[in-house]
């Protein structure tokens, strides 16, 4: 969902020592996990009401 992720990326930028400086999140995913959702995740993970959390976000995917 994406307003929790949303949430929880600007929790740990406002609780975490010197995440307010950090630029960068990496994500993965099972292969079987859509597409759509992974943009959506990143999407969420870029920005939210209160202006940038993570604007370079960097995708791989699980290998079995």
């Amino acid at each position: 969902d994406q307003a929790g992720l949303k949430k929880c990326a600007r929790r740990l930028k406002e609780q975490v020592p010197n995440a307010d400086v950090e630029k960068q999140v990496m994500i993965t995913a099972n292969p079987n996990v859509p597409f759509q959702e992974i943009i959506k995740a990143m999407d969420a993970l870029r920005s939210d009401e209160k202006g940038e959390l993570f604007p370079q976000v960097v995708f791989t995917v699980l290998k079995g």
